[in-house]
């Protein structure tokens, strides 16, 4: 038997594979990433740009808009979230907004606020809890959501990591209602 032939993975050669339409001359709006704590910023962002370059791609921009003084060290999360976007959209400033040391929450009103707002919202975490159905809190979290909409910012929401039951052991496919927003695009993944 031979041996198995490498596959390349990366955000760009999976694109490809479905023939995302997007070349890489053309120009996109900035995408904000929803993230906790980037550890050193000078190593991310050195880091960001040597993964450009094994890609075959010039040196990106990250602006660090909110926490970059927070103390912590980036996640894998961070990492894969910014190497997703300089995959799939090459062009794209990757604008990196903070909790705060808070929730998410309030990372989107930053962004859904922000003067110089991006385009595109991409956010691995949700607000967390499950909000009770007509509650206040149920009520603010869409209210924020109808916000990005109004600013004309497209929100990208992970589906979460818990499966199809949402880690609700009821024997039914769940969505949490954290994760889910009727001004939102939810994202699964899948492995490959």
């Amino acid at each position: 038997a031979g041996a198995a032939a490498t596959v390349v993975a990366t955000p760009a050669a999976i694109a490809a594979g479905y023939h995302f339409p997007l070349p890489g001359d053309v120009a996109t709006d900035a995408v904000a990433l929803v993230e906790t704590a980037y550890g050193s910023t000078a190593a991310l962002t050195n880091g960001y740009n040597q993964y450009r370059q094994a890609l075959g791609l010039a040196p990106g921009t990250l602006e660090y808009v909110s926490g970059a003084s927070l103390p912590g060290s980036a996640s894998s999360e961070l990492t894969l979230d910014i190497s997703v976007v300089a995959g799939a959209a090459p062009n794209s400033t990757i604008r990196l907004y903070s909790d705060l040391g808070g929730t998410p929450f309030n990372a989107y009103q930053q962004i859904f606020f922000d003067a110089n707002r991006p385009g595109v919202l991409s956010s691995s975490f949700p607000i967390v809890g499950q909000q009770t159905v007509g509650s206040p809190f149920q009520w603010a979290f869409q209210q924020l959501m109808i916000d990005g909409v109004l600013a004309n910012v497209t929100v990208h929401m992970a589906g979460g990591d818990e499966g199809a039951s949402a880690a609700i052991a009821n024997g039914s496919a769940n969505v949490t209602r954290g994760h889910s927003s009727p001004y939102t695009i939810l994202v699964g993944g899948t492995s490959i």
